[in-house]
Formats: C-alpha cells, sequence, structure tokens
C-alpha cells in the first residue's frame, strides 16, 4: 500500500485522502443501500418495468457519483424488438453500470461464487 493511503474495505481499496475516504464510504452506503433494496423488492414483485427504470437510474446516478464519462456508440443499430446476448469484456462491477445505459431490457447471469462474497454477494 502507497504511504499516506487510508484502507477501505480490509485494505482491499486504497485512497489518497481522507476526504476521497469519506466520500467513497458514503457513495458505497447509499448506492450499495437504500436504492438496491428497491430494485430488489420490485423484482421480488415481478415489477419488471419498474425494476429497469430503477436500474438506469442507479447506474446513472453511479456514473456521475464516480465521474465517468461514458460515450456509448451504434445505438442507431439496436432493434428494441429483437432480443440480445451481451457479454461484456471485462469483469467487474463497472460492467454493470455501463450496461445499464444501454436502451435493452437486461438480465443478468452471475457465476455461483459471487454470491458467496460477504459484502456484495446478496446484491
Amino acid at each position: 500500500m502507497r504511504s499516506g493511503a487510508y484502507p477501505l474495505f480490509g485494505g482491499r481499496f486504497s485512497l489518497d485522502t481522507r476526504r476521497e475516504w469519506f466520500r467513497t464510504l458514503l457513495g458505497g452506503l447509499w448506492f450499495l443501500g437504500p436504492p438496491v433494496w428497491g430494485m430488489r423488492l420490485a423484482g421480488r414483485a415481478g415489477a419488471r418495468q419498474l425494476l429497469h427504470a430503477l436500474e438506469r437510474d442507479w447506474a446513472r446516478r453511479v456514473a456521475r457519483w464516480l465521474g465517468l464519462r461514458l460515450e456509448l456508440e451504434g445505438l442507431e443499430r439496436i432493434n428494441r424488438t429483437q432480443a440480445y446476448i451481451v457479454v461484456p469484456l471485462h469483469e467487474g462491477f463497472a460492467d454493470v453500470v455501463v450496461l445499464l445505459h444501454l436502451p435493452l431490457a437486461l438480465r443478468f447471469v452471475a457465476r455461483d461464487e459471487l454470491f458467496e462474497w460477504r459484502v456484495l454477494g446478496g446484491y
């Protein structure tokens, strides 16, 4: 770990300043808390359209919070009446944030071991 770095979540992440650490901690608590609980409730209730709207709103807010600037190209090629299989090239949680910016009704598939993660497995 860098000298002067502040560990987050057991040292798996570290940030340069206390301000960045505090902002990241608050963002993680918020974005993995109430908004996700609402999405889980909508999913369990079978409210598919509400779920997609909540997911997209969540993804836009997370991208803005993280300062991500996304440039999506080729959206005019998407036929909304056709089904697609979308496979991201990277492993990570940022993939979800980016994929939810696509104008598709997405459903996700995850590897079994991801559900065993203490903090994020339930999501």
